[in-house]
């Protein structure tokens, strides 16, 4: 027998169902120069240059689907690179909750395993590779191959019906992936176009508003949408005396306006019955347009389901069921027995509510009310109500009491007060989580609900919680509430399903316990019904596709009416068929028109969806969308010339060309939408074309002329640039165009809009640079792809730039630790990489955070290449860097030439196992203490370095240079000090001494030995030979022979001597006394009065205290300095740097020292008199010439100066005022002959020694002096060189 070729094969299959001509029969030989659009049609899907529909409904078989895309010129799906796997996977993953299966063009004719994407010609054909990571069982082991497969019908199926390649999500894999199907089943299918096909799709969804003219969009006539639902009522019992009544709210549109009726719903023998409501018939009813009111509603009569509709003259909707219930809240029993807990161990008291509706939240009072238990590491109240015991301790005996709040209301009840004992007992209980939990609240949770996973266990000390999902990221927006223990997931959805892993951690090790969280959906609509518009005599098909778990069940409405086979006329039932979500009509007619319900419900709740259906017959008409009178083209350029009538059955489209039949072509090309698409446009397609609609009705036409223009231009383009942040950028654009033509320029960011006014640091040009774009301070903000958009009436054009903003990267993003299982104080950490930002980085800088030590610190800096990437994500392990003991949380900073990122957000924490303390402890020393006490002290382990709990230190000491064993000291606690008794006999000994920590781990390393002494004791003599001679009027010398350097005599280490002084008219008692702390044999003693006897002894100190005083001194004080200060003095200038200064002298008077000489003052302005120098002058030196030269000035300098004089009491007033002065120096005279003097420029003012606030403004005024030789002078120079200006 000769073997077939593929092709037949394909023939024969496809003869089989009756799709020959739309596989071979109906391809058609078309060449496209240019694109004709670059938009999808609506409800497509635009990736890269296809455009995809994803088609729910209908659901077809294999051979059904292809043709439905075929019809839209287009195929079922083809893959043909990763990037568009990834797209289609992804659509699917966020759009399908249902997990459908959807076909694709993928066929295996032989069911052989040679697979092929079946496009419209069999020449275009290619293979698919068996080893495609696509494939359902790729990377899945052999024996779970039958597993994957989802499609049980494939076991059955004979070879002879081939295998399509369908998209399915595998539940092993936990993502989409092919699998083979059998082609006869109805499944959703994907269709693909390219994009430059995209305008042949054609348009077949009309409008609501199709054949109807109307100026207000308002008042387009319309059967009535719900577009407010009513809710739910929950009516609370105990407010009847403020609010006795509730109320239901419907709200539709249309038009005509609709009019509201309310039903009553009940469930009679298993059947659903509505009742009308009357209000005319029970005054407790009323009703305001949509809203129901029930006044004084009561249980019995009121409580039930209710529902609204909505009519006009085009049919009726219904609104969903709404439930309207009671709350309340019972009442507690009236007494409780008392309740005994074990110290230590884990316990639950239970509150035993009453009954309530709906939910309500639980607190615990103790001891009084409202005096409520508050929550901690080891106290948890759950939403169960119980109150719960992580260990008990002494101080939680008491009464208690439970108190309930009703979530509807205002109302609570509070249950009896009952003891709780606790008994006595040393044993700890062991870390266990109890077995109630982990446990989920609500207990049946629906997506959209708030739900709250809890974890409790028992265990000393409290210990602490973590949560991880096993699979997948948390879900988005988790929190965690009352320390760890409540894993909050706000709006839950069903992709948070999975398995939940609470861990729980002490010094007991740790333990974990799964949830697994199941989430539950009310029905929701992903293919709800829409208006259908449709032709008289048409087949209609309805299909609705709800999700829900438990599954959904459908029902159909019509008008408002339940429509099923016992409902429709016999003579109508031939042209119904009710299959679940679908619902097919047969040759419709006028009597079908109306709004068509499906209802989607399970035990959740139901959905409803709603389309009207509006049967047409109409001639062809132009008036709502007549052809543009002028279209304007540019040569070289596209143009589609839009011809959209409206008509129902849907018209012939014929062109016609200044008068004539348009042969159509490659180039001119009627579209699907019977538009006439031209590509690319010649100057001689300039003319008049007319578009002519026909039907059986009639026949309608519309003309237009096109215009063909010389198109823009860009002639100038930027190129891609990178930009560090905080830089300017320009991007150029410039484009010229026909003269007639309005040219305008519009940037685009990343396919966005710039709206420029909005971001004042983006700005265009002007003039020849209209077109160019500035960016002011770019930030990484300002990144990624320009789109300069050149626009003109009758063409657009566009260019694209890149900018990339150069900064640090980043923040690298979902930090995870991992242990390393030799090493416990080294970590693996794995991140993702946040944006490189235009430069690769070159080191991560890891940063910790501990539970003993809650500030960031850093851990280690690392270079990038020392790092590793598997799959996206970055990992390093970071060795021996943690202290045990410790719960640490890490984060990491990226960093590139510009800088560091900010940091990560924290990791989750990573716990440290105990360990003995590795360092010892610092700054061990010591000295000092009690007589007879060895002290020794050191700098305590910090908290994170302690290492395990039970810290303690161990002293180890001997004598000094003795080979003596070495004896031991404990200390309980994290202490610093401790004191060794040795004996009063060793004073001020030297001990070899070294210090390790300990903790419940064992003992950590020893310190570095170290010498301290023992104490000492008091100095044993007084210094002696003590005498004091007076120093000035308020100060004694004093000095005495210093104490031999001996033990026996000192005692220990000399630290200084202590003063001891007092006048002779004082009692002893009344003495000052000084330390001074230096080794000298002499001490001032300073502020004493002038001419007064002072009694002065000394003592020797160590740090054990004062030795003995010695015998008292006396010694007298000289009499007062001067009193007066000296008077008219003047300065004036000498030299370049030399001032004469002469003053008249002073007397002294009785009770002061005779004066010895004066002394001249001087310093800087600016600077404090504190930095003044003194030029000292004797009387013997002056000879009786009150007048010097003071030496040595800066020219250029301002000075302050002052006179005073001086006795041996001390020196005396200064002169006052100051004076000011500044030497000025001119060179502009010539060398030659003249000479240069400075003239001194002075001023007198109140001066303050501690602030210039006195200083007069002063505009210094320089003199040049001109002279000649020396036998030229006059008799006058000495007044010129002498001036001085006082201002």
């Amino acid at each position: 027998m000769t073997p077939l070729k593929l092709e037949e094969v394909v023939a024969r299959w496809v003869f089989f169902f009756g799709l020959w001509s739309d596989l071979f029969g109906r391809h058609r030989a078309v060449v496209f120069c240019q694109d004709v659009s670059i938009d999808c049609p609506a409800n497509w899907e635009k990736f890269q240059s296809s455009c995809y529909l994803f088609v729910r409904s209908p659901e077809l078989t294999w051979p059904e689907s292809l043709t439905y895309c075929r019809d839209l010129f287009a195929d079922l799906v083809a893959v043909e690179s990763p990037d568009e796997q990834i797209f289609l996977t992804e659509w699917l993953r966020l759009r399908d909750p249902t997990l459908a299966t959807w076909y694709t063009s993928g066929f295996d004719a032989l069911t052989s395993g040679n697979w092929l994407w079946t496009v419209a010609s069999p020449g275009d054909w290619w293979r698919i590779s068996n080893n495609d990571p696509a494939w359902v069982f790729h990377d899945v082991p052999q024996a779970d191959v039958a597993s994957v497969i989802t499609d049980p019908a494939l076991v059955v199926a004979p070879a002879s019906m081939g295998r399509a390649l369908a998209y399915n999500f595998s539940t092993i894999a936990k993502a989409w992936r092919w699998t083979p199907v059998t082609p006869d089943r109805n499944r959703p299918f994907i269709c693909e176009v390219p994009v430059f096909r995209a305008a042949d799709v054609p348009n077949r969804k009309r409008a609501i508003d199709y054949g109807v003219i109307v100026s207000d969009a308002k008042k387009i006539p319309a059967a009535p949408v719900i577009e407010l639902e009513p809710l739910d009522a929950v009516f609370d019992t105990t407010i009847r005396y403020s609010r006795n009544w509730t109320s239901f709210r419907c709200v539709a549109s249309g038009f005509p306006k609709p009019e509201y009726l309310w039903h009553r719903v009940r469930h009679e023998a298993g059947i659903e019955v509505s009742y009308l409501i009357d209000p005319l018939l029970d005054y407790r009813y009323t009703q305001t347009d949509g809203t129901l009111t029930i006044h004084d509603p009561q249980s019995v009569k009121d409580r039930g389901e209710y529902r609204c509709s909505a009519t006009n003259q085009f049919g009726t909707v219904l609104s969903k069921k709404v439930i309207l219930n009671f709350g309340y809240v019972g009442d507690f029993a009236l007494r409780r027995e008392a309740t005994q807990l074990i110290m230590f161990n884990g316990a639950v008291v239970p509150c035993d509510p009453p009954s309530f509706f709906p939910a309500v939240s639980f607190a615990w009072a103790r001891d009084a009310f409202p005096n409520f238990v508050e929550e901690n590491r080891r106290i948890f109240v759950s939403q169960d109500g119980n109150l719960y015991f992580s260990h008990v301790e002494t101080s939680d005996e008491g009464t208690y009491q439970c108190v309930v709040k009703s979530s509807n209301a205002e109302v609570g009840k509070t249950g009896p007060f009952f003891d709780v004992a606790v008994r006595r007992q040393h044993s700890v209980g062991q870390l266990k989580i109890w077995s109630s939990f982990p446990k989920v609240f609500p207990i049946l949770p629906v997506a959209g609900d708030n739900v709250s996973l809890e974890c409790f266990a028992s265990g000393y000390p409290a210990p602490q919680y973590t949560w991880r999902r096993l699979e997948g990221q948390m879900p988005v927006g988790f929190s965690m509430r009352k320390h760890d223990r409540i894993l909050q997931i706000p709006n839950v959805q069903i992709g948070d399903s999975g398995d939940y892993e609470c861990s729980v951690t002490n010094v007991q090790g740790t333990v974990s316990a799964v949830l697994t969280l199941d989430i539950n959906v009310r029905p929701v609509f992903i293919v709800p019904l829409t208006a259908q518009l449709v032709d008289l005599g048409r087949d209609v098909t309805w299909t609705c596709a709800a999700f829900g778990r438990p599954a959904v069940r459908y029902r159909w409405y019509k008008n408002g009416d339940l429509l099923d086979y016992s409902r429709i006329r016999t003579e109508e039932i031939g042209r119904y068929q009710l299959d679940g979500a679908r619902l097919f009509i047969r040759s419709v007619g006028q009597s079908d028109e109306g709004v068509y319900q499906c209802e989607a419900r399970n035990v959740l709740g139901t959905a409803l969806s709603a389309g009207e259906l509006r049967v047409l017959q109409m001639a062809p008409s132009f008036r709502k969308q007549p052809i543009d009178a002028v279209v304007y083209a540019t040569a070289g350029g596209n143009v589609t010339i839009s011809c959209q009538p409206e008509a129902a059955p849907t018209p012939v489209i014929r062109w016609v060309y200044n008068e004539g039949t348009l042969p159509l072509s490659p180039r001119v090309r009627l579209l699907g939408t019977g538009d006439l698409a031209i590509s690319p446009v010649y100057p001689t397609d300039q003319g008049s074309y007319t578009c002519e609609a026909s039907n059986h009705l009639g026949v309608d036409r519309s003309r237009g002329v096109l215009r063909v223009l010389q198109g823009p231009v860009i002639n100038e383009v930027a190129v891609s640039d990178r930009v560090p942040i905080g830089h300017s950028a320009v991007v150029r654009c410039a484009a010229t165009a026909d003269p007639m033509l309005d040219l305008s320029y519009s940037w685009m960011l990343n396919g966005l809009p710039l709206i420029l006014p909005d971001n004042p640091r983006l700005r265009t040009g002007w003039k020849e640079r209209r077109g160019y774009l500035f960016i002011d301070a770019v930030s990484f903000a300002d990144a990624g792809d320009y789109t300069c958009v050149v626009q003109t009436p009758i063409a657009t054009l566009s260019h694209t730039t890149r900018i990339d903003a150069m900064g640090p990267p980043s923040p690298p993003s979902g930090i995870i630790p991992q242990s390393d299982i030799l090493s416990p104080t080294s970590v693996f950490l794995r991140w993702t990489d946040g944006a490189a930002n235009g430069l690769d980085v070159s080191t991560y800088r890891i940063e910790s955070l501990t539970n003993h030590l809650p500030v960031w610190v850093v851990l280690t800096d690392i270079p990038a290449a020392a790092t590793r990437v598997f799959f996206r994500r970055r990992s390093v392990e970071v060795p021996n860097r943690l202290q045990p003991w410790n719960s640490y949380r890490f984060r990491v900073l990226a960093a590139n030439s510009m800088g560091f990122s900010v940091p990560s957000e924290a990791s989750p924490s990573f716990e440290v196992p105990p360990a003995p303390p590795s360092r010892p402890p610092v700054m061990v020393g010591g000295g000092g203490g009690r007589f007879g006490v060895l002290t020794v002290t050191w700098t305590p382990l910090p908290p994170h370095e302690q290492n395990a709990p039970g810290i303690g230190y161990k002293i180890m000491y001997r004598k000094a240079n003795s080979t003596g064993g070495v004896l031991e000291k404990l200390v309980d606690g994290n202490r610093h000090r401790a004191m060794v008794s040795v004996g009063d006999e060793e004073v001020f000994q030297p001990y070899e001494v070294q210090v390790r920590a300990i903790n419940g781990a064992g003992d950590g390393p020893l310190s570095e030995p170290v010498v301290v002494y023992s104490a000492e004791q008091v100095p044993q003599e007084a210094p002696s030979s003590v005498q004091g001679v007076p120093f000035n009027s308020t100060a004694i010398e004093v000095s005495w022979r210093a104490l031999p350097d001996s033990l026996d005599v000192l005692r220990g280490r000399l630290l200084g001597h202590r003063v001891k002084y007092w006048r002779r008219d004082w009692d002893q008692e009344d003495a000052w006394i000084v330390l001074f702390p230096s080794f000298e044999n002499r001490a001032l003693i300073k502020g004493l009065d002038p001419f007064t006897e002072y009694f002065v002894s000394v003592m020797a100190v160590n740090s054990a205290g004062n030795g003995p005083e010695s015998e008292p001194a006396v010694a007298r004080t000289y009499r007062s300095e001067p009193k007066e200060f000296p008077m008219g003095v003047r300065v004036r200038g000498h030299d370049f740097n030399t001032v004469a200064v002469d003053w008249r002298g002073i007397m002294t008077g009785p009770q002061e020292e005779p004066i010895e000489g004066y002394k001249v003052r001087y310093w800087r302005q600016g600077e404090h008199v504190k930095e003044a120098k003194d030029l000292t002058l004797p009387l013997e030196f002056l000879d009786g010439n009150l007048y010097t030269l003071l030496g040595g000035l800066t020219p250029g300098e301002s000075y302050n100066l002052r006179v005073l004089g001086y006795s041996r009491g001390g020196d005396g007033r200064m002169s006052s005022p100051v004076w000011q002065f500044r030497m000025v120096f001119s060179n502009s005279a010539s060398p030659s002959r003249l000479g240069l003097l400075p003239c001194l420029v002075t001023t007198e003012t109140n001066f303050k020694e501690n602030a210039f606030d006195s200083l007069l403004y002063l505009r210094h005024i320089a003199f040049e002096l001109r002279f000649g030789t020396s036998s030229e002078l006059s008799s006058g120079f000495d007044v010129i060189l002498n001036c001085s200006i006082t201002v």
